[in-house]
């Protein structure tokens, strides 16, 4: 199956450029005469598109994917000294919830602001004695993790603690950037004995619980 079409760009880059090449070599073979006069069209023609396409990418394509880099370059280092706090806040290898959950049926309590893939797989970067609950550990159990996480919202809130608890997890992270926690957060904070730690910038939320199920 094909899961995104405009991956499919890459080939028809490609037939495209060969397409072309075997137009100007056919154009070439006819209408220039002697094979250094061929050479030097081939190079002039070659070199210009090459010197096309170097442009289009600095001045065109890099300057959005450059900004990108930069701002995911901040909030990285803005992330890791929240992450090591929350290392030091848990045993080693002790699994943390991630909101919103992995699959894109949402809905309240929680709310979802904005959904990228690639941000809640961060901490796993930053940490290499902590175990994450968003990506699929292996993808023949991601059907049964989708289940588990419908299991999940058709509770109410104290009920989703609680199996999150079952379950292993010794607290809650949240990137509220990609998720209002609302209520979820208003309920964690009330629960007795539960440590709550925030971000400087308020951005990243941990919250440890503080009577294991």
């Amino acid at each position: 199956a094909i899961r995104v079409y405009s991956r499919g760009s890459l080939l028809i880059g490609f037939f495209s450029l060969f397409a072309c090449g075997v137009l100007l070599d056919a154009f070439i073979g006819r209408f220039v005469a002697g094979r250094a006069h061929a050479t030097s069209l081939t190079l002039v023609i070659g070199s210009t598109l090459l010197g096309f396409g170097i442009w289009d990418q600095v001045h065109t394509v890099a300057p959005p994917i450059l900004a990108e880099w930069t701002t995911s370059e901040a909030e990285i280092r803005e992330l890791q000294p929240f992450v090591d706090t929350v290392r030091e806040a848990v045993p080693k290898e002790a699994a943390v919830f991630q909101l919103p959950l992995n699959t894109d049926y949402f809905t309240e309590p929680g709310q979802f602001w904005s959904t990228n893939c690639f941000t809640k797989l961060r901490p796993y970067l930053l940490s290499r004695d902590l175990r994450w609950s968003y990506a699929f550990p292996t993808y023949a159990r991601k059907d049964a993790l989708i289940a588990w996480e419908k299991k999940l919202m058709a509770m109410d809130i104290p009920g989703q603690i609680a199996e999150i608890q079952a379950k292993g997890f010794v607290g809650v992270y949240v990137d509220k950037r990609e998720f209002k926690p609302g209520a979820y957060e208003d309920y964690l904070r009330m629960q007795p004995g539960n440590s709550v730690f925030e971000s400087t910038s308020k951005r990243y939320l941990f919250v440890r619980f503080g009577n294991p199920q």
